[in-house]
């Protein structure tokens, strides 16, 4: 016997414990949307089960899946869109055996929505006028393109499910998670999990939450991203909540590659967050996805837990430059496994709390570097500012300059280290202390 402990948006229930040995996975989703209102219709539950490779059936019963325990008990977080409505009698032909009859007649009097939604009055949609969600966006296509229709065709099919409400008045922050947020990627067995995340990771979603509200977008498969945030203790935390997160099913064709266009979210998140390209950001590693929205996109240097890991992708990265600069000049490119490391910038470490005016380290990893200027401070962050750079982004994303904008896609995000380094500076130079708000 488990007792289920389930949140659905702001309703929480206790579940009556279940004999796992009878109660198949199907008779679970249905018995949480009598407790929570929740639809069991593509119904989705971070927490229930244990990492593993093998997907569930609906058919599954509870005792053969590592459904996670402690104390006794499971909590799950449940992804679902409201459902239309309780057919009482069936229920409890479905669920005898599972949950007492009495409580399901309960639940279904609690928590029983209208079974008919009704369509808005004709007079208020006039007055109110259709959302407008592709405006002029800078990217390589017209609203009137092949991809843009390609696109409003896959946004149909796309489903959004709200882990925990948009919050009125807050912007939109769009999180990828492999390279961006952590580095989840290890063959050794006895690495700890803390390690696996970008350093100041929690610092940089806790000062970001403020201002607003949390998407998670991973290029992998649902499995996978729920794993991960939950070993990560991402999904439940004391000082933010993440509002919804997106998969690989999410993304959309390109002819050059899967991309993430944030249209699917403005198109499909009217009702809740009417978010718009105007409070709308994207954070990620990989410059490509931001194809169809670039004025809202970010770009951080990639994180690799594993130092020799993310010497060989820098190192292929340089190489690349160099072979280019090299064919542009009529030279012969330079093989890999013949070369060095190319010489590069004195990197800038300086722990919270402290700025160089100079932006000169104190002691270079690499010797005879020249001394870096504020001018070099563009998008590659981790040049700059090593480990530190969510911690310098997570400033710059709530200063005044990016917060008070009413246009966030009319700001030029591309220098937004050297902003950030820039207010450093100016701040210490007035009050002697830095203020990181």
């Amino acid at each position: 016997m488990i007792q289920f402990n389930a949140k659905w948006r702001k309703i929480s229930a206790v579940i009556p414990p279940i004999n796992t040995a009878t109660c198949s996975l199907l008779q679970l989703k249905h018995v949480l949307s009598i407790a929570t209102g929740g639809s069991i219709v593509n119904m989705k539950l971070i927490g229930l089960t244990k990492p593993s490779l093998i997907k569930e059936s609906d058919d599954s019963l509870l005792s053969t899946l590592q459904v996670k325990l402690k104390n006794g008990q499971c909590t799950i977080t449940i992804m679902a869109q409201p459902s239309l409505g309780f057919n009482a009698s069936e229920l409890v032909q479905f669920l005898k055996g599972v949950v007492d009859e009495a409580w399901i007649l309960e639940n279904i009097a609690a928590h029983a929505p209208p079974l008919v939604l009704e369509e808005p009055p004709v007079e208020k949609i006039a007055a109110t006028g259709p959302v407008e969600v592709v405006n002029d966006l800078d990217c390589a296509f017209s609203p009137a393109s092949t991809e843009w229709q390609n696109l409003e065709k896959h946004t149909q099919n796309c489903e959004i499910h709200f882990i925990n409400p948009a919050r009125p008045g807050k912007k939109l922050l769009v999180l990828d998670l492999d390279h961006t947020l952590l580095d989840f990627d290890s063959k050794d067995p006895n690495i700890s999990v803390d390690s696996m995340k970008r350093p100041y990771l929690e610092e940089f979603l806790t000062r970001c939450y403020l201002h607003y509200d949390l998407c998670i977008w991973s290029q992998t498969k649902w499995s996978w991203v729920e794993m991960k945030l939950y070993e990560l203790g991402l999904v439940q935390h004391l000082h933010f909540k993440l509002c919804f997160c997106l998969d690989k099913t999410i993304m959309f064709k390109l002819d050059t590659g899967y991309i993430k266009p944030l249209a699917i979210i403005w198109t499909k998140c009217q009702s809740q967050g009417g978010w718009t390209c105007a409070n709308t950001l994207h954070i990620d590693d990989l410059g490509r996805n931001f194809e169809m929205n670039k004025k809202n996109g970010i770009v951080v240097s990639p994180f690799y837990r594993d130092e020799e890991r993310r010497e060989k992708k820098e190192m292929k990265a340089l190489l690349k430059q160099e072979n280019a600069r090299r064919e542009s000049r009529g030279l012969k490119p330079i093989k890999q496994s013949k070369t060095a490391a190319p010489a590069r910038e004195a990197t800038v470490f300086m722990a919270p709390g402290t700025v160089q005016s100079s932006l000169s380290p104190a002691g270079s990893m690499h010797d005879g570097s020249a001394s870096l200027s504020i001018e070099n401070a563009g998008v590659s962050g981790r040049e700059v500012c090593g480990d530190m750079e969510l911690y310098y982004l997570s400033i710059y994303l709530t200063s005044s300059r990016v917060v008070d904008s009413l246009h966030v896609d009319d700001l030029d995000h591309s220098n937004w280290l050297k902003f950030t380094l820039e207010t450093l500076i100016d701040t210490t130079e007035e009050s002697g202390n830095l203020k990181t708000g």
